[in-house]
């Protein structure tokens, strides 16, 4: 028996470790394509891209369909990453297209993870990730669009936790999707933006998304101190 728990114990650090790695790179992939892009911003011009893509539209939406999938599965990677890449590689109205899609796919799979694993699943998050525990508080207390939505829009907790969590918590998918796709289209927006913008770092239309998105940042910070505060008020 005792065997059968280390060998258990020794295959989830290899997937961890795995996981992590897979995470590290590439995250460390999207960085390299998005400095080069910068170092490189002269040569590569906005009709340049806009034949490319579309030459190989199809192709190219698939492509970044695909790394959202991935990323469902990889917490470390930041989605604003993604979503600043398809600011780059499609036209503002298809990359904030491209983008919502994406955000339907990345926080999908979680939610039908937790879903299939049932309310039981709800115990292990919370031991993994204790800042879920504010989330589950509020679950049962709070409008579930409401909480959905200002968890999205705040990004107080990480993406894919959440999604598994509302899953696991019985939310209708209805109702769960519709409130992550309002929560993330700031970030969408903002992101997007400052993809298409990325050949000139110093333009108002950057500067102006990066300001933006952080005061989005600012504002979960400041919220996130409060509902702390608030907690341990309520604790003592």
């Amino acid at each position: 028996m005792m065997h059968d728990k280390n060998s258990n114990k020794s295959r989830f650090d290899i997937r961890k470790a795995l996981h992590t790695v897979l995470a590290v790179l590439f995250t460390a992939f999207m960085l390299a394509l998005f400095i080069l892009f910068v170092i490189y911003r002269e040569q590569i011009t906005a009709d340049q891209i806009t034949k490319f893509t579309s030459a190989n539209k199809i192709a190219a939406v698939l492509f970044m369909l695909l790394i959202f999938a991935v990323k469902s599965f990889c917490v470390f990677i930041y989605c604003g990453i993604l979503y600043a890449a398809s600011g780059i590689i499609f036209p503002i109205p298809y990359a904030i297209l491209v983008n919502i899609l994406g955000t339907v796919v990345m926080t999908s799979i979680p939610y039908f993870i937790g879903k299939k694993a049932g309310g039981k699943y709800i115990e292990k998050l919370l031991v993994k990730h204790p800042k879920l525990d504010m989330l589950n508080e509020a679950h049962g207390a709070t409008n579930s669009f409401f909480l959905s939505f200002t968890v999205r829009i705040t990004g107080l907790l990480p993406s894919d936790i959440v999604s598994a969590f509302f899953g696991a918590s019985g939310v209708s998918y209805g109702t769960y999707i519709i409130s992550t796709i309002l929560g993330f289209l700031p970030m969408i927006g903002a992101f997007s933006v400052m993809g298409m913008s990325a050949h000139d770092v110093t333009s108002p239309t950057f500067l102006t998304a990066a300001g933006v998105q952080l005061g989005i940042m600012l504002l979960s910070c400041i919220l996130y101190i409060f509902i702390r505060k608030k907690k341990t008020k309520r604790n003592v």
